[in-house]
């Protein structure tokens, strides 16, 4: 239980620190960050939109936790309409300590594309 604790707060670490690559925390990213900590049942504090990136701890999600991170990565970097040059080099970096290259973040992002779109259309 502990392992998993940690890893969701490394998830939501990350998620924080990709939305803050932009300069600008959308209130899309903020109920997304938002949603996902209560998914793991973390609590925000209230000026979380000032963290900084550490990467020290990604290496330890197993392979699908890793999938599940990214996916998560893409879909917030996709809120505000576009994926920014520094966000998706942050999780390009990210995705290299995952043990995964860039043409699978890639494949990550046209998934999650043709899931945002399937879902903007059916609303």
């Amino acid at each position: 239980m502990e392992k998993n604790y940690n890893l969701n707060q490394e998830h939501i670490k990350l998620l924080i620190a990709i939305a803050n690559a932009d300069s600008a925390l959308t209130n899309e990213e903020k109920l997304f960050i938002t949603s996902k900590a209560s998914e793991f049942n973390i609590q925000l504090p209230e000026n979380y939109g000032n963290k900084f990136l550490d990467l020290s701890n990604v290496k330890q999600f197993t392979p699908i936790e890793a999938e599940n991170l990214l996916s998560d990565i893409v879909y917030l970097m996709m809120l505000d309409g576009a994926i920014h040059k520094q966000e998706y080099l942050i999780c390009s970096k990210i995705a290299e300590l995952l043990g995964l290259n860039n043409t699978y973040l890639d494949h990550i992002i046209v998934l999650v594309e043709k899931l945002w779109k399937r879902d903007i259309n059916n609303c």
